[in-house]
C-alpha cells in the first residue's frame, strides 16, 4: 500500500475510533441516568467537586484580598511618614 492509501485509512480509522468513543460515552451516561443509585452517586460527586472548587476559589480571593490590605496599609503608613515629614519642613519655626 502506498503512502497516501495509508493516510486514508489512517482518517478513515480515526474517524471511526472516535464515533465509537462519542458512543460509549452516550451510552455510559444513559446507564447513569436510567439507574437512580448512580445518578444520586454522580450527583453527589459533582457536588462535592464543586464545593471543593468553590472553597479553593474562596481562599484563593481572600489571600489575594489580604496581600492588597496589607500593601495598602503599608503604602498608607509611607505616605503618613512622608506628609509628616513636609508638614515638619513647611512648619515655620519660630
Amino acid at each position: 500500500m502506498d503512502a497516501f492509501g495509508r493516510q486514508v485509512e489512517r482518517a478513515v480509522l480515526i474517524e471511526v475510533g472516535a464515533a465509537l468513543e462519542a458512543r460509549d460515552a452516550v451510552t455510559s451516561s444513559v446507564r447513569t441516568l436510567s439507574s437512580r443509585r448512580k445518578m444520586t452517586t454522580r450527583l453527589r460527586k459533582w457536588e462535592r467537586r464543586g464545593e471543593t472548587a468553590l472553597r479553593r476559589s474562596r481562599r484563593r480571593v481572600q489571600r489575594e484580598v489580604g496581600h492588597a490590605r496589607r500593601d495598602l496599609d503599608r503604602q498608607a503608613s509611607e505616605l503618613r511618614a512622608d506628609a509628616g515629614s513636609v508638614v515638619t519642613r513647611l512648619r515655620p519655626t519660630g
